[in-house]
């Protein structure tokens, strides 16, 4: 800037700049593999963001911007042989995609005019052959589909809209309402792209690829376009929350039956879980980047009512306001009660590994027994564990962590017993049972933890 806004000041700036569209590359461009015309993204200058760390003045390399909100008013004049899809709603027209202002009536021109509020960026995208569907959601708000006739694909299209209308019914109960008044799908890119109130997506697929793309970039628009926080920096904050929150929708939609072929899962995140576990094993682990387990693992220490709540209030007090971590965690905090600082340093800020053992089983005198665990990696963590009896009894405790300063909601007929002080390798626990009852004894039976080796979670006595 020649000169500095101050504090409830503004300043004007006018540009004009020309660029010719290239045959499509990463994310933008014309004529891509499936034939669409132009996807237009990365299109104009965009206005970078300022934040307590200066400006961010960050070149494009195939991420997402970190960049103001602003009012958008978009004027694209164009062959009226198109069909133009993006970001935003039609100033005047009973379609409110379709507005068209035409120029004088010999024109081959169309002038389409799009008004976005309050969004970082504007996508659009047009096609003489687009297909444009519309499926109705409450409140007078509209889900578009566009997409490119395939005889092959075609079906796929058909099933979509209604999946997708269901998915957002999900995703605003446990995420946040989604402030706008429509969302496109559009065919287009070269894979899947998230913008404001828009999406491309390569179209040629099977329905539960293309629901399953459909949803994770429409799971963006929580943490890319209405949280936005720095994916420069926290990656994880975007990339990794919207994994996280995909699995969870994909799996409300299986449970419905809606995707043919597809059955849900007790635990959506499990297979995740062993791929995180396979890569931290090979050593290619660096600080956190885009893992979807942070938020896994947050639940897992804080109890699934708070969590949801906490994700809830998240999207309440930080939403437009390009939240950092300490924001996130802080809010986290607030809502459990929990002290959580040391998960955020461990899991954010290191590579350290979580490994739990149980260690051995003795008796100490009749009728008693002494259980004991080690730690073998640095990462402490809370610990779910469970005694089975030989009668067939379920015997469930929770050892919290001295850091946490409390512990998380637990089932009834959970025992709490004494926090595992955080430097401490090893931790030991009486039962009111003999070694001879014992059956087995098992370290986060339902593996909700990122233990890297759960070969050793589970004691039974040597026959």
């Amino acid at each position: 800037l020649h000169h500095p806004i101050f504090p409830f000041d503004s300043s004007e700036m006018t540009m004009k700049f020309f660029a010719q569209v290239p045959v499509q590359i990463r994310r933008s461009g014309r004529m891509n593999k499936e034939g669409i015309d132009y996807s237009m993204s990365q299109w104009y200058p965009q206005l970078c963001n300022y934040d307590e760390h200066g400006w961010h003045a960050n070149q494009y390399l195939g991420g997402e911007f970190y960049a103001p909100w602003g009012d958008f008013l978009v004027r694209i004049r164009m062959n009226k042989k198109y069909t133009i899809a993006a970001t935003g709603y039609a100033l005047s027209s009973s379609d409110p995609q379709y507005v068209k202002s035409t120029l004088k009536n010999n024109s081959p021109d169309t002038i389409w005019q799009f008004y976005a509020p309050k969004v970082h960026d504007f996508v659009w995208a047009a096609d003489p052959d687009y297909v444009h569907d519309t499926v109705q959601i409450s409140d007078n708000r509209v889900l578009h589909f566009y997409h490119q006739p395939n005889e092959k694909f075609d079906e796929a299209w058909k099933s979509f809209p209604p999946i997708m209308r269901e998915a957002l019914k999900y995703i605003e109960m446990k995420f946040g309402p989604y402030p706008y008044k429509s969302y496109s799908f559009i065919q287009g890119g070269d894979g899947g792209m998230e913008y404001p109130m828009a999406t491309l997506i390569t179209g040629n697929r099977p329905l539960i690829s293309l629901v399953g793309v459909g949803v994770h970039e429409l799971m963006h628009t929580w943490f890319q376009m209405l949280l936005a926080s720095n994916e420069a920096f926290y990656p994880w904050m975007d990339e990794g929350f919207t994994s996280y929150a995909q699995q969870e929708v994909m799996n409300h939609l299986f449970s419905l039956n809606l995707i043919p072929g597809s059955t849900k899962m007790e635990d959506s995140h499990l297979v995740t879980v062993k791929n995180y576990v396979k890569f931290v094993t090979e050593e290619v682990e660096e600080p956190l980047s885009t893992h979807a387990m942070c938020l896994h693992q947050l639940r897992y220490i804080i109890g699934d009512r708070l969590f949801e709540q906490g994700m809830l209030d998240y999207y309440y007090a930080w939403r437009f306001k390009h939240p950092n971590p300490d924001d996130f965690f802080r809010v986290m905090e607030m809502t459990s009660g929990l002290e959580l600082d040391w998960f955020k340093d461990y899991f954010v800020n290191t590579t350290y590994k979580m490994d739990f053992a149980v260690d051995s089983v003795m008796t100490i005198k009749e009728g008693k027994s002494i259980i004991v665990l080690s730690r073998l990696e640095p990462f402490p963590m809370p610990i779910d564990l469970v005694v089975t009896l030989k009668n067939g009894k379920l015997l469930h405790f929770n050892i919290p962590i001295d850091l946490m300063l409390g512990h998380k909601e637990l089932d009834k007929g959970v025992k709490i017993l004494d926090s595992w002080h955080w430097v401490s390798p090893k931790y030991a626990f009486t039962v009111n049972e003999s070694l001879e009852d014992i059956l087995s004894v098992q370290i986060d039976p339902k593996q909700k933890m990122l233990d890297i080796d759960i070969s050793n979670n589970k004691w039974m006595p040597v026959k």
